[in-house]
């Protein structure tokens, strides 16, 4: 049986024919590399020798392309990278806001302390202008959030006492139910503020948690034998009818 036909393309030329062992010849010796152009008699479109399947020693021709439709080997990389890429995106952006939160933070706390400081300086000569700019501090939540606890009774307390100054005792009202609610107890000096304020137990400092119901208190201790002169410890533990407990601790020594 006849061996096929081959020609080589190089320049724009073709050289050849060249039997298919003849080509292969020059596949193993090197005068035919995988990126020259070969072609076949019988077709007409020349191809890579490196596609040309068992003319270069441990080399085949390259897998076939997948019918339309199929991902290509490709595929699971590229969506890879899309993945890759979201991440990154999503950090940058997550990056982007955090420091534009701080940004906006930093921006609102530097106005916060700049109208505070205008309106204390107000307060002794100008007390309508400074309480205008009291509520001004109240109304921009941004500015209100960066005042700190005590800043805030401040403003509250002298807010409360110039309404009560005019004689808008319901307005100081208005003002006091916004602190309870802010848990902010407002620092007042006007003498009938400060009656407003100790009649609104919400806003009165706690002194600490409450007491435990006495009711259905039962006090156990258990007691051991020990020798003489032995020191040892017992525990004691209060129960109370809500279900909350106390421990107690006791240190004695026992004598002959």
């Amino acid at each position: 049986m006849s061996q096929q036909q081959w020609y080589v393309v190089r320049g724009g030329k073709e050289e050849g024919p060249h039997t298919e062992t003849a080509l292969k010849d020059m596949a193993a010796s090197g005068k035919l590399k995988p990126t020259d152009v070969v072609r076949r008699a019988d077709v007409e479109t020349a191809r890579p020798a490196g596609q040309i399947k068992g003319l270069f020693p441990g080399g085949d021709a390259p897998p076939p392309t997948p019918p339309a439709g199929q991902p290509t080997a490709a595929a699971p990389s590229s969506k890879k990278r899309l993945v890759i890429v979201g991440v990154i995106a999503g950090a940058v952006l997550l990056c982007g806001l955090a420091v534009l939160g701080m940004v906006v933070s930093n921006r609102d706390k530097q106005a916060a302390q700049k109208e505070l400081a205008e309106a204390n300086a107000l307060w002794s000569a100008d007390k309508e202008a400074a309480a205008a700019k009291y509520r001004s501090l109240l109304q921009n939540r941004g500015q209100k959030k960066a005042l700190k606890t005590d800043e805030l009774a401040s403003v509250y307390g002298r807010l409360i006492d110039f309404e009560i100054e005019q004689g808008n005792k319901e307005a100081a009202k208005a003002l006091l139910d916004e602190a309870t609610a802010a848990k902010v107890t407002p620092s007042v000096n006007h003498p009938d503020a400060k009656v407003l304020v100790s009649a609104t137990p919400a806003t009165q400092p706690s002194t600490g948690p409450s007491a435990p119901a006495p009711s259905e208190e039962v006090l156990t201790a258990d007691y051991y034998t020990v020798p003489s002169g032995t020191k040892r410890q017992t525990l004691g533990r209060l129960y109370v009818s809500d279900g909350v407990s106390a421990q107690q601790r006791k240190e004695y020594r026992l004598r002959a």
